[in-house]
């Protein structure tokens, strides 16, 4: 009850530190937050802990791509869809001598980051397990107020790419309505990437591309729906898109992922759209 109402108590400061500060207080063992991307929120303590990962995420401030790619390898990027948080991880390379007790930080119901205790072996406890269960539920109360998007200009770009990518927007004349509508409408060129994913149970595997990617664009728009990732960039510029398109094939090819399609499009949006997403649909279907 103590760790409950200390960790209420800082959300109303919104400050991830404290409330980390406050879990490692009460738990007496390492903590860290991240977010989808394994961007590091905040961790306690920040000296070296003798576990790999763990320090070289708190050094570096996220991981590298081949740790990443070693994560999703031994399962752990995707085993938040298959076991109910918080649980242990006591499996991988990041987990071979500390195994973890893995918090999920969900944002109406989607999942945003994960906060983890670093425990050696014989650490795991029953209070600590629950107590993760209210670090957690902490961590997505103190997320969701940071990172609430209630603007009628987002709401109006989510509810767009939505209409387009569910074929709702079939002709010119209906593009031309938003356009005319909305105070901000993406420029040509554009280049469309649908990215299938092999399974349900790598969805958030989807969430942490999509992450990523935002890393890389700034004029771009995302959608999540069913095992399909939908990305719509625009005002692409021809110098940012090379370098960019190498990483990111790199990337994918470490992935047991599907790439429907990477393609620029000069001006007509309607019809390469209809195209593209009826050739992912098939791609699903044969999965």
């Amino acid at each position: 009850m103590a760790l409950y109402q200390r960790l209420f108590q800082t959300l109303s400061h919104g400050k991830m530190q404290e409330l980390m500060d406050v879990s490692y207080e009460v738990t007496g063992v390492p903590i860290l937050a991240v977010d989808i991307a394994y961007n590091l929120l905040r961790a306690v303590p920040k000296n070296k802990t003798g576990d790999y990962y763990w320090d070289y995420l708190v050094e570096h401030k996220r991981y590298d791509m081949d740790m990443t790619v070693q994560l999703y390898t031994d399962g752990i990027m995707q085993s938040v869809n298959e076991k109910e948080a918080p649980y242990i991880v006591d499996w991988g390379a990041a987990t071979e001598e500390f195994p973890k007790i893995l918090g999920v930080i969900k944002i109406n119901n989607i999942v945003e980051g994960y906060v983890v205790m670093q425990c050696k072996k014989g650490e795991i406890t029953e209070e600590r397990m629950k107590a993760m269960s209210i670090i957690q539920e902490a961590c997505s109360l103190m997320l969701k107020g940071k990172t609430s998007e209630n603007s009628m200009e987002s709401v109006y770009l989510k509810t767009f790419i939505n209409e387009l990518f569910n074929g709702r927007i079939v002709s010119e004349k209906q593009l031309d309505l938003w356009r005319k509508n909305c105070r901000f409408f993406p420029k040509p060129p554009y280049r469309i990437i649908t990215v299938n994913t092999n399974s349900s149970s790598e969805k958030n595997v989807l969430s942490y591309i999509s992450k990523y990617f935002q890393n890389l664009f700034s004029d771009q728009m995302l959608l999540i729906q069913d095992r399909v990732l939908y990305i719509l960039q625009y005002s692409l510029l021809p110098k940012m898109t090379q370098m960019a398109s190498n990483e990111l094939y790199i990337f994918f090819a470490n992935l047991t992922l599907t790439v429907v399609s990477a393609t620029r499009l000069k001006i007509c949006l309607i019809s390469e759209i209809i195209k593209y997403r009826r050739q992912t649909l098939c791609v699903s279907e044969k999965d």
